[in-house]
């Protein structure tokens, strides 16, 4: 069930006693529990407990599931990764959910949405299972209003869609963007993409997305363009070999997955535009092209840790060799 639907459900009365979240986007965890719980308490004082089930036995665990407060206080239980619960505890907790008290709803988070075992599977066909994955692109679009209207900031839809294409990783990265941007504003109502232009950290944001765009699309004019801009006005290269290391990380992992690509599944926390193109970059490299990269900017990263050499030199030697090899 989407999000959107389940606090439907919730805002009309229809409270779940357990509720499973599937995904890994910390937003839309606490915005989910802090719905939850101002519904379920309307305004009164409540218990709020986070579990972490590394950090607590599972008899721990199902003992405080279990403990019911004499005087019947209401309380809201969070519980991450159950599905590292093993042996008698698990399926305690799996009975639990079969009956779960009056006095408590239980949330469960797994941040892996593929997450296919055993107590993950049963858990699915007794509680409410919410998608909480980072929104794709359009839904991120609508968001990113969401959060402007919050901060009483007027935006056009191409301040809404460059937001979305730098910061949609996460709904707390675009969060975090859109508060910056508000503070930046000064007071301003309205805010235009002209506006952004003279906001160097978002500069900064928008140039290092277009390079990696153009990096992915084996584009050599753009990516010297872009990659030059940003390392002699804003960062350095050697700022730049994470994302780039990432980016050549999900094309190898399509790539090793035989064609097999999910937006929201990968080893790295590319903007979903990024992870969108992966399949087309892909075709750019060969894998072992991608490997040979790999390879030079290691080589990069620890001689420019240990050595005074000029980085403007180093990376366009990168570009020529890794990007304008045998492109086109």
């Amino acid at each position: 069930m989407t999000i959107k639907d389940s606090l439907k459900k919730i805002k009309s009365g229809k409270l779940n006693l357990v509720y499973l979240l599937k995904g890994n986007d910390s937003f839309l965890h606490s915005f989910f529990i802090n719905k939850v719980c101002k519904y379920y308490f309307e305004g009164s004082s409540y218990s709020k407990t986070l579990i972490l089930s590394d950090e607590m036995s599972g008899k721990e665990i199902i003992a405080k599931l279990l403990n019911e407060d004499l005087f019947l206080t209401k309380e809201v239980i969070i519980i991450r990764d159950p599905q590292s619960i093993r042996g008698k505890c698990r399926d305690d907790l799996i009975k639990y959910c079969t009956s779960p008290l009056e006095s408590k709803i239980l949330i469960l988070i797994i941040d892996d949405w593929f997450d296919k075992t055993v107590i993950t599977k049963k858990i699915s066909l007794l509680a409410e299972v919410v998608n909480v994955q980072t929104p794709f692109e359009s839904e991120m679009r609508l968001w990113a209003k969401f959060f402007f209207k919050k901060e009483n900031i007027t935006v056009n839809s191409d301040v809404i869609n460059l937001v979305a294409n730098i910061a949609s990783d996460s709904l707390a990265h675009l969060k975090n963007e859109i508060e910056k941007i508000c503070i930046w504003s000064n007071d301003k109502t309205e805010i235009t993409s002209r506006d952004l232009k003279i906001f160097s950290g978002w500069q900064r944001q928008r140039f290092r997305w277009e390079f990696l765009m153009a990096v992915g699309n084996r584009n050599l004019d753009d990516s010297m363009f872009l990659g030059k801009n940003l390392i002699t006005k804003s960062e350095s290269f050697l700022s730049l070999i994470y994302p780039l290391t990432s980016l050549f990380q999900e094309m190898l992992y399509y790539k090793l997955n035989h064609g097999t690509f999910s937006p929201n599944r990968g080893y790295t926390l590319l903007s979903n535009s990024l992870k969108k193109n992966i399949p087309k970059f892909s075709k750019q490299y060969s894998t072992e092209e991608i490997i040979d990269i790999f390879e030079h900017l290691g080589y990069i990263d620890k001689n420019i840790k240990s050595a005074s050499l000029n980085e403007e030199n180093e990376f366009i030697q990168f570009i020529e060799a890794g990007v304008g090899k045998y492109a086109g």
